[in-house]
């Protein structure tokens, strides 16, 4: 999604579920230190990552880096949430062009309802660990099928006339 305010305001099912994965199963996560670079890949409009994940971690953590493949999200991003603490870049996370800072740079790295919509899963968790610390953690959530993707493609056949 390119439409910053339109999914802010109707980004809800994720909020909760987000609030949920990160209530129940960050605190699996190793803490190496106080001052941890945190990622999280899909950032959105930010609000996740700095109203609902920053709030339970805040004492541990050093840098933030949200990413997100969309301008529009990023600039939205930048101007509620953006701080020297907290940078959100424009990056895909499946591209061949990682950047080199970014390297072994993550102790921790969490994403929220993106990477089931990156068509280069294979890429994308190539990067994810590459990206993330030799002794880091990963959080995800991401749906393993998408229910709709079926039904949709069967009532698109029905709008163009085939009825198959």
């Amino acid at each position: 999604m390119n439409n910053a305010e339109l999914y802010k305001s109707k980004n809800g099912l994720q909020q909760n579920d987000s609030v949920y994965v990160i209530e129940n199963f960050l605190n699996r996560l190793k803490w190496k230190s106080a001052k941890n670079n945190i990622l999280d890949i899909g950032s959105g409009d930010g609000y996740t990552l700095c109203k609902i994940l920053l709030p339970k971690i805040s004492e541990k953590v050093d840098k933030i880096f949200g990413i997100d493949i969309s301008s529009d999200m990023i600039n939205f991003s930048r101007k509620e949430y953006g701080n020297e603490n907290i940078i959100f870049e424009q990056l895909d996370i499946a591209t061949l062009d990682i950047p080199v800072e970014f390297y072994e740079k993550f102790n921790q790295i969490f994403s929220f309802f993106c990477l089931h919509w990156v068509p280069k899963q294979s890429l994308a968790f190539k990067n994810i660990y590459e990206m993330l610390k030799p002794d880091g953690y990963i959080l995800l959530t991401f749906w393993q099928k998408i229910p709709y993707t079926k039904s949709t493609t069967k009532w698109l056949k029905q709008i163009n006339g085939d009825h198959t």
